[in-house]
């Protein structure tokens, strides 16, 4: 269990933070990485935290532990911490800052065209400084990100004070697919915060091939001792296996042990991402309906045109 510090932040401002951020596209099994992770003493996982400021905090949407976050008592020390020097709408402020800086859209933002604007030195900052209330709150050596979006990625390895590795997640873009064509209904106390699913195959077979080629560019720019590729298949296989080399490079490994074998994985206080991680313990197992359910025409869809990328990850 995470235990809450009372140091104040600016203890630990002057210090580098370790972030290991997972990239990559949606319904890949990004937060039961985030979750397992977690499990290893030193690490916190966060969940998606690029959407703690969007609608999270603003919203008052539910924390992994069951409480509503601002009724956590981890993330609200957390965010007391982080903002007790700032001016009130800091968090609204920094809200706006992330969606202009963190937009997949916007190609100037992706080459860092803009990095030396007062916007983003005000974004740095105030990112810089969550992850050390983050650090300094939980006592952690190592924070997992896993908001995804290459673009949040970038401006991340962009930041003085921020040690980034970047854990390049993908799934085979038909189950990724068949996962988007499935619908949730809005369950705040589920996770489920809006209406979800129901996306044309062709349309996430494109978004699936973009978001890889993009976190392929941002790992380019972490460098190779500072980022890893990570199949879901891998680790559903053998979870412990899979994130030994990952641990390793966030220099994480030593403090595993053989107890911590991941049969069954309890979630912490991620913030945001899929709803598994409000069901209670989890047993880490793959997701392959998509192989039986899937219909054969979506499938062939994603195959003709994600094939050449299907056939670099090894799905062909």
């Amino acid at each position: 269990m995470i235990e809450v510090r009372t140091s104040s932040a600016e203890d630990g401002a002057a210090r580098n933070v370790s972030v290991l951020y997972v990239g990559g596209y949606g319904r890949s099994g990004s937060t039961v990485i985030d979750m397992a992770l977690a499990q290893f003493p030193g690490v916190f996982g966060a969940g998606e935290l690029g959407n703690l400021p969007r609608h999270v905090w603003p919203n008052d949407e539910y924390c992994a532990c069951g409480a509503r976050v601002r009724a956590c008592p981890l993330w609200s020390s957390i965010v007391e911490r982080w903002l007790e020097r700032e001016p009130p709408g800091t968090m609204e402020r920094y809200g706006h800052l992330c969606v202009r800086f963190e937009a997949v859209r916007n190609p100037l933002q992706t080459l860092g065209v803009t990095g030396w604007t007062r916007g983003f030195q005000e974004y740095a900052r105030l990112t810089k400084n969550l992850f050390t209330a983050i650090q300094e709150t939980t006592g952690c050596r190592v924070i997992v990100d896993s908001s995804k979006s290459p673009s949040r990625a970038l401006q991340l390895s962009r930041i003085a004070g921020i040690d980034l590795s970047l854990l390049h997640l993908m799934r085979d873009g038909r189950g990724v697919a068949w996962s988007m064509m499935k619908t949730h209904e809005v369950d705040l106390s589920a996770g489920v915060q809006r209406p979800v699913g129901g996306a044309p195959a062709i349309r996430t077979a494109h978004r699936w091939m973009a978001f890889n080629l993009l976190t392929e560019f941002a790992a380019s720019r972490v460098g190779a001792q500072r980022s890893i590729q990570l199949r879901y298949e891998d680790f559903t296989a053998d979870p412990v296996g899979a994130l030994q080399p990952v641990l390793a490079m966030v220099e994480a490994a030593r403090e595993t042990s053989d107890a911590t074998d991941l049969a069954e994985i309890i979630p912490g206080h991620q913030v945001a991402g899929s709803r598994i991680r409000m069901g209670g313990p989890l047993r880490i197992s793959r997701d392959a309906a998509w192989e039986v359910k899937m219909p054969e025409q979506d499938r062939l869809k994603v195959q003709r045109r994600a094939g050449w990328m299907l056939r670099r990850y090894r799905y062909l």
